[in-house]
C-alpha cells in the first residue's frame, strides 16, 4: 500500500492513539515538509526521486510515493508542462493526449490547460531562452557514443543553450528513434523535432554494407510526388500523408517538412522536379490538399514548402539565389494557387523558399527575409496563421549575400518564426538577442513566434508525449501493411 505524502484533507478521527498511527503521522508529516520545502525551488515542484533532486536540465517531473520497506519510490510520472509551469496535476493530465488528439489547423480552438502552459512557459524562459525556442539544428541519425563531439555539442545547445527543435538527417528508424530520446531527456522545454520526409520516411534509412550488400534496414519507401501526380489520385496522395504521419510519429517526429506544393512549371529545374506533383496548378494544389489531410490525421505538423512557390527556376538555390521571373499576378494564378489549397486544408506549418522575386516586388531580397512576402503576402493576404520555418539557412542562396548575423535577424523581421539550420546556432542567437535589446526587433515580435512554437508542440503531442517507445516503433515502422 503506498502512502501519498499529498494527503487531501480528511474529516479528524476519533479513533484511538497507537504507536503505529502516531509512527504513521510522523512520516506523513517529515514527507510533507520536506515535499513543500522542494517546492519551494523557483516556485514550482520539482522532481523529487529516491530522496534527490534530478539537474535542472531534467525533464522529468515525478509525485513522490513512499513503501514503508522500500523508502520514497516514484509513483507517477507527468510531463516536463509540470516542471516548467506549475500545473496543477489535473492540468497535466489534460496535457497527457494521443499525438493527433488536438486539431493541427492553426487557430483552432484550444483548451485552456493548455493555454495556461504556454502562458506559464512562457514567464520561466529568459529573453536569450525564449530566442533560442525559435532555433533549429540539424542532427544526422547516426549512432554516436555520448561523448563524441558531435554529440556533446549537440547535448550542449540542448541542455544550456535551450534550442528548440531538432531536423533530423539520415539513419535507421531505431538510431533515429534513439538519439531523438536521448535528447528529449536533456531538454528543458519539449524538443521540435522535424524532418524532410519526402517522399515519405523512406529516406531514414541506414547504411549499406558493400561487401555483402546487406543494407542496414529503412523505413516504408513510397514513390515520388510526380509518380502520384501521374496517377491523378487523392486517395493515394491521401495515404501517402498517412503512412509517412504515422512511421514519422514513431521514431519522434513531430513536423514534416513536406509536401513540396511547388509547380514544377520549369522542365530545367534541378532541384523541385519530381519532388512536385506535377505542371498543373490545380491538380497540384488538390494532391497537395490530400497530402496534408493524411499527414495531420496521423498527427504529425504538415509544412507547405517552399514559400511563394520554386517551381519556375533553372538554378538550385542550395547552390545560388534562384530569380523567379514570375509577375504577382502570375503568382496568384500558378505558384500561390497550391499553398492556398495547403493552408485551406490546414496545414500547420509552411516553409520559405530562398528565391528572388524582381518583378513581382522590385528587388532582389530572397523571399525568407522579406516581410512584403513572410508577412504582407503569406500572412496577411493569404491568411496564414501557422508556424513559419525558413530553409536552411546554410545554403548558397542566403549565405552568399548574407553572414549568420544579419541573415537571422533579418528573417526574424521578415515574420519566419524557426531559424533552421544556422551556421552557428550560439551567434544567431547572440544576434537576435542583440537586435531585441537595441529595438531592431520588439519583444513582442519574439514572444508572438515563441507562442506559435509552443502551441504547435502541445498540439502535436510533442510535450504529452516526448519520449517513444523503441518497441511500439518496430510495429509500425516499415509496416506490411503500408
Amino acid at each position: 500500500m503506498w502512502f501519498d505524502p499529498y494527503p487531501r484533507h480528511r474529516p479528524m478521527s476519533l479513533s484511538p492513539v497507537t504507536p503505529r498511527r502516531v509512527y504513521r503521522a510522523s512520516v506523513a508529516v517529515l514527507l510533507t515538509v520536506a515535499a513543500i520545502g522542494c517546492s519551494r525551488l523557483e516556485g514550482r515542484f520539482a522532481p523529487i526521486t529516491s530522496g534527490k533532486l534530478p539537474p535542472a536540465t531534467s525533464p522529468r517531473a515525478a509525485r513522490l510515493a513512499f513503501s514503508p520497506t522500500s523508502g520514497p519510490v516514484e509513483r507517477v510520472r507527468t510531463t516536463p508542462a509540470a516542471l516548467l509551469s506549475g500545473e496543477t496535476p489535473s492540468d497535466v493530465a489534460a496535457l497527457k493526449r494521443p499525438p493527433g488528439r488536438l486539431s493541427l489547423t492553426p487557430g483552432s480552438p484550444l483548451p485552456a490547460t493548455h493555454r495556461r502552459w504556454i502562458d506559464s512557459t512562457m514567464r520561466s524562459l529568459t529573453l536569450r531562452q525564449r530566442v533560442a525556442q525559435m532555433v533549429m539544428v540539424w542532427v544526422l541519425g547516426d549512432y554516436t557514443n555520448a561523448a563524441e563531439p558531435t554529440y556533446a555539442k549537440l547535448a550542449e545547445q540542448v541542455s544550456k543553450e535551450g534550442i528548440g527543435g531538432l531536423v533530423m538527417s539520415l539513419g535507421s528508424p531505431i538510431e533515429v528513434a534513439a538519439k531523438v530520446n536521448s535528447l528529449q531527456k536533456l531538454a528543458r522545454v519539449p524538443l521540435l523535432v522535424a524532418s524532410d520526409v519526402e517522399p515519405g520516411l523512406g529516406r531514414l534509412e541506414g547504411g549499406v554494407f558493400v561487401t555483402s550488400a546487406y543494407a542496414a534496414g529503412s523505413a516504408t519507401v513510397l514513390p515520388s510526388n510526380m509518380a502520384i501526380g501521374a496517377a491523378a489520385n487523392d486517395s493515394l496522395a491521401e495515404v501517402m500523408g498517412y503512412i509517412t504521419g504515422r512511421e514519422s510519429r514513431a521514431v519522434g517526429i513531430h513536423m514534416a517538412f513536406a509536401p513540396v506544393v511547388d509547380v514544377n512549371n520549369n522542365p530545367a529545374n534541378p532541384v523541385i522536379n519530381t519532388r512536385s506533383f506535377g505542371e498543373n496548378a490545380t491538380q497540384v494544389a488538390s494532391l497537395s490538399a490530400a497530402f496534408v489531410r493524411g499527414l495531420q490525421a496521423a498527427g504529425v505538423a504538415a509544412t507547405a514548402k517552399h514559400f511563394p512557390g520554386h517551381g519556375d527556376t533553372d538554378v538550385d538555390s542550395h547552390l545560388g539565389l534562384p530569380v523567379i521571373a514570375a509577375s504577382r499576378t502570375r503568382l496568384d494564378s500558378v505558384e500561390l494557387v497550391p499553398f492556398r489549397s495547403a493552408i485551406g486544408a490546414g496545414a500547420a506549418g509552411m516553409m520559405t523558399a530562398h528565391i528572388a522575386l524582381p518583378s513581382a516586388y522590385g528587388d532582389d531580397t530572397p523571399a525568407t527575409l522579406s516581410s512584403r512576402v513572410m508577412q504582407g503576402l503569406l500572412r496577411d493576404t493569404l491568411g496564414f496563421r501557422g508556424v513559419t520555418v525558413t530553409d536552411a539557412m546554410t545554403m548558397d542562396g542566403i549565405t552568399k549575400g548574407y553572414g549568420v548575423e544579419e541573415s537571422t535577424v533579418k528573417s526574424v523581421l521578415a515574420g519566419d518564426d524557426i531559424i533552421l539550420m544556422p551556421p552557428d546556432a550560439a551567434r544567431a542567437i547572440d544576434a537576435i538577442v542583440q537586435a531585441v535589446r537595441a529595438g531592431r526587433i520588439s519583444a513582442a515580435h519574439i514572444d508572438r513566434s515563441v507562442r506559435r512554437i509552443l502551441e504547435l508542440k502541445l498540439r502535436t503531442g510533442a510535450v504529452a508525449q516526448p519520449i517513444v517507445s523503441l518497441d511500439s516503433l518496430r510495429a509500425i515502422v516499415a509496416a506490411p501493411s503500408h
